[in-house]
C-alpha cells in the first residue's frame, strides 16, 4: 500500500509539472474559493467626460466619440431633440387620423358620448327635469325642482296672458258657458273666527295643493299679480299648468231665513297660455257668525274648465279626470290642515302660558328675596358672630353690644 501511494503521488507531480504553472496554480487553490470579481456592468453606457487638456474622449461611447465617428463616416452628428409645439402636435394628430380613420372615428364618437353623458348627468343633478314636450301643457320626465321652476319657468308665466276671453268667469254669474265642465266640492272645516281666519290663510298659501301627494305648487309674485305653476304627477311624466290669481274680495253673505248673517272671502285662479285647460277655479270661505250650528266655517271649491284650443287631445279624457280627482282631494285636505294648525296653536299657547307662569314664579321669588333683605337691613344691629358653644341650630350666636360690654366688665 505504501509503495502504491508513493507511485501515485509521483505520477501526479509529473503531470502537474507537464501542464505548466497556470494549471498547477489552479489545482493548488481550494475547491470552495470564489472567482475574481467581475467589473460592474453598464459603465460602457455612461458618457465619461474628457479632461480639459485633451480633445480625445476617455471612452468610446461619449458624445464626442460618437460625433467623431459620424464625421468619419460622412454623416451628420446627432442633433439635439426639438421641442414639439402646438403646430407640430396638430400635424401629428392629423397624420394619425389620416392613417387610422376608423379608430379615430370610434374615439371621437366615444368622446362625444362621454361628454354628453357628463353634461346631462350634471344638469339632472342641478334639477333639470328633462322636458320632452314644450307645447301645452309642458311635460317633463322628472319632477321639476323648485330651483328650476323659479329660474326657468315662473318668470315666463309672469309675462303670459290669460287664455280665456273674459276674466273672471265665476265672478259674474253662475251660468255655465257652452263647452265648460263644472266640478264643485264643499266641506265644513270648523267653527268660529279663528277657524275662519286660519282657513283663509291656508288657502292663500296654497297649502291644500301641496297636501295632495301627487301635486305641488310653485307660486311667484310679480308686483300685485301672483302667478302659480301647479305640477301634476302622471304615469307618462310630470305636467305643469300655469295659473294666475284673477280676483280676490271680501264680502258678506246674503241673509237667509233661519240663518245668521255671515261673512265670506273669495278669490279665483284663471288659466294662462300654456295650460291644457281654459277656465277658472274659485275658492270661497264662508262663516255664519251666529251661535251653535250657525257658527260653522265652510270651504267651497268651484271649477269651470274646458279643453284649451292648443292642448293635446288627451286633455278631454285623461286630464279632465285627473283635474276632478285633484279638486276632490284638495278640498278634503283643507280640514286636516286647519286641525293641525289648531293643535299647533294650542301647543304654542300652552308653552307660552307655562313660560309666563315660570317667569311669574321666578319674579315672585326674586321679589321675596329682596323684601327679606330689606327687612334684615331694617332690623340690623351691631353684632359679633362667634361659634355657638351651646350647639344650637345655626352654629353661630349673635350678641349685642350691651351683652358684650357686660361680659368685658365681668372679665376685667
Amino acid at each position: 500500500a505504501r509503495g502504491l501511494s508513493v507511485v501515485m503521488l509521483s505520477c501526479l507531480a509529473l503531470s502537474t509539472s507537464a501542464l505548466g504553472p497556470s494549471a498547477s496554480q489552479a489545482l493548488s487553490q481550494p475547491a470552495f474559493s470564489r472567482p475574481a470579481a467581475r467589473p460592474p456592468r453598464g459603465l460602457a453606457m455612461v458618457d465619461i467626460k474628457w479632461t480639459p487638456g485633451s480633445d480625445e474622449p476617455q471612452a468610446p461611447f461619449s458624445k464626442r466619440a460618437r460625433d467623431a465617428q459620424a464625421k468619419a463616416e460622412g454623416k451628420k452628428p446627432q442633433a439635439p431633440a426639438r421641442t414639439l409645439g402646438v403646430t407640430g402636435a396638430l400635424m401629428g394628430l392629423a397624420g394619425t387620423v389620416w392613417r387610422h380613420p376608423k379608430e379615430a372615428s370610434y374615439m371621437a364618437a366615444g368622446t362625444l358620448a362621454g361628454y354628453g353623458t357628463y353634461r346631462i348627468t350634471r344638469m339632472i343633478r342641478g334639477g333639470w327635469p328633462v322636458p320632452f314636450r314644450r307645447a301645452a301643457p309642458t311635460v317633463t320626465l322628472l319632477w321639476p325642482s323648485p330651483g328650476y321652476m323659479r329660474q326657468q319657468y315662473l318668470h315666463q308665466i309672469t309675462r303670459a296672458e290669460f287664455n280665456v276671453d273674459s276674466v273672471p268667469l265665476t265672478k259674474r254669474s253662475e251660468a255655465v258657458p257652452p263647452g265648460f265642465k263644472v266640478v264643485k266640492h264643499s266641506i265644513k272645516v270648523g267653527a268660529g273666527s279663528e277657524d275662519y281666519e286660519t282657513c283663509i290663510r291656508v288657502l292663500k298659501a296654497w297649502r291644500m295643493i301641496d297636501a295632495v301627494e301627487w301635486t305641488a305648487s310653485h307660486p311667484f309674485r310679480n308686483g300685485a299679480a301672483e302667478s302659480i305653476g301647479i305640477v301634476f304627477k302622471t304615469k307618462v311624466g310630470y305636467i305643469v299648468n300655469p295659473w294666475r290669481v284673477s280676483f280676490s274680495e271680501e264680502g258678506s253673505l246674503p241673509e237667509v231665513k233661519g240663518q245668521s248673517p255671515g261673512v265670506c272671502s273669495t278669490f279665483g285662479l284663471s288659466t294662462l297660455k300654456g295650460n291644457c285647460f281654459e277656465g277658472e277655479i274659485r275658492f270661497r270661505v264662508e262663516w255664519r257668525n251666529g251661535e251653535g250650528e250657525d257658527d260653522s266655517v265652510t270651504v267651497e271649491i268651484y271649477s269651470l274648465t274646458r279643453k284649451a284650443k292648443d292642448a293635446m287631445i288627451s286633455a278631454n279624457f285623461f286630464l279632465s279626470r285627473l283635474h276632478s280627482s285633484f279638486m276632490e282631494e284638495m278640498v278634503n285636505a283643507v280640514k286636516p290642515i286647519i286641525q293641525a294648525e289648531q293643535r299647533m296653536l294650542n301647543a304654542r299657547i300652552a308653552r307660552q302660558a307655562e313660560a309666563a307662569e315660570k317667569l311669574r314664579k321666578n319674579k315672585a321669588e326674586a321679589v321675596a328675596k329682596e323684601l327679606k333683605k330689606s327687612k334684615d337691613k331694617e332690623n340690623l344691629e351691631p353684632k359679633e358672630w362667634r361659634r355657638n358653644p351651646s350647639g344650637q341650630e345655626g352654629g353661630f350666636k349673635p350678641q349685642t353690644m350691651s351683652s358684650m360690654r357686660n361680659k368685658y366688665n365681668q372679665d376685667s
